[in-house]
């Protein structure tokens, strides 16, 4: 191999390897929005059958399968984890009956976030809601768009890397926050990041009480109760805020969620 061909070799492979390190850093993003709003609507009927937690569902039976030495969150954590695409590419289906347990074809995590049951087959969100508008949008959707790339970005179609498409406002706000600060002087070195790009969920946080859509709720309150907090027509109703805020004093006092008995 010629000096030139290696060297063309090498640029085409830090290529892929930069597509891949973008990929994987959005791909775990994702996960940490989706493993972040599942503390808040895993309930104890998603793995028991009933209040005496004696009879598992089929997802309380998979997560038991995986041993006791790890937590209950690290395990729900890797029950959800998505489906590598690289497997996905390769074997089709291979994974189908972790990430989708009853067959139904909504993912274990979607029907979790919107209160059905994820071993029952019969029991499915429905795709489509009736009526006209975000606001009565399926609440399917609405999931499926909030664990999504199109949190950030206002669109992901791009003929770039992934890196290169457009932010919508709580995307460029969270993307501010891995700008190091200006030189103070002409020559100097530039300060290194605060904190590692890919931390997403601590750089949503520090945002968290922000507005970007100006319907004043904040970007956490719609995020936790299934709304887009870049689209001031799709906001949370009042009852929900109220039923967010019951949720979350309940989640503090061990009483839904993981619970007393799982509390980790």
């Amino acid at each position: 191999m010629t000096r030139s061909c290696r060297r063309r070799t090498a640029v085409a492979l830090g290529a892929l390897l930069l597509a891949c390190t973008i990929a994987v850093g959005k791909e775990e993003h994702l996960e940490k929005v989706k493993f972040e709003l599942l503390l808040h609507y895993l309930k104890c009927g998603d793995c028991h059958v009933d209040e005496k937690g004696k009879e598992l569902t089929l997802y309380g039976k998979r997560l038991n399968a995986m041993g006791t030495t790890s937590s209950l969150q690290e395990r729900v954590r890797r029950q959800e984890r998505r489906v590598s695409p690289t497997l996905a590419r390769m074997e089709p289906g291979a994974e189908d009956d972790r990430v989708d347990i009853d067959g139904d074809g909504a993912l274990n995590w979607v029907e979790i976030l919107c209160g059905t049951d994820p071993s029952d087959p019969k029991s499915v969100p429905p795709v489509n809601a009736e009526g006209d508008g975000a606001a009565t949008s399926s609440l399917r959707k609405r999931v499926e768009t909030i664990v999504d790339c199109r949190l950030c970005h206002v669109s992901v179609d791009t003929t770039g890397p992934e890196e290169k498409a457009p932010h919508n406002p709580l995307g460029e706000s969270i993307a501010k926050l891995d700008t190091p600060p200006a030189n103070t002087r002409p020559g100097s070195r530039a300060p290194a990041p605060t904190r590692e790009p890919s931390d997403f969920l601590t750089r949503f946080k520090r945002i968290a009480n922000q507005d970007p859509d100006r319907d004043k709720i904040r970007n956490w309150d719609e995020i936790a109760t299934l709304h887009n907090p870049t689209d001031p027509a799709d906001a949370p109703t009042p009852d929900e805020l109220k039923a967010l805020q019951a949720l979350l004093q309940s989640i503090r006092r061990g009483e839904t969620g993981f619970g007393k008995a799982h509390k980790e």
